[in-house]
């Protein structure tokens, strides 16, 4: 857009939508750091809305902590939860399969 061409209204715009990311990198900032993590900070950091967040712990389907009715999250919890079931990947597959058929006495 031509800065020529804005008007008062978009200009705002832009700098609320500037304002918003520079909040959300200051927040990512902080997250880095911290070894607990709120139920918003552990949105941002997962990248799941607050609905999703909220009905993971209720459903107690995410490792979290509560004390004077406050959530919390454990990073390093949250980091070992996201990576469980990991998935083999195709090279990984055909290993196993190799040397499930050597050790059964089959060549491919």
């Amino acid at each position: 857009m031509n800065p020529e061409n804005q008007t008062p209204t978009t200009a705002a715009i832009t700098l609320e939508d500037l304002a918003a990311k520079l909040d959300e990198l200051k927040a990512l900032a902080t997250i880095g750091v911290k070894k607990v993590l709120t139920m918003k900070e552990a949105a941002i950091y997962t990248g799941w809305s607050l609905p999703r967040m909220y009905a993971m712990t209720s459903g107690r389907l995410i490792p979290y902590y509560k004390k004077n009715s406050k959530v919390y999250f454990n990073k390093e919890e949250l980091d070992a939860w996201m990576l469980q079931r990991k998935m083999r990947t195709k090279d990984e597959l055909e290993a196993d399969a190799e040397s499930y058929c050597f050790n059964r006495g089959r060549v491919f």
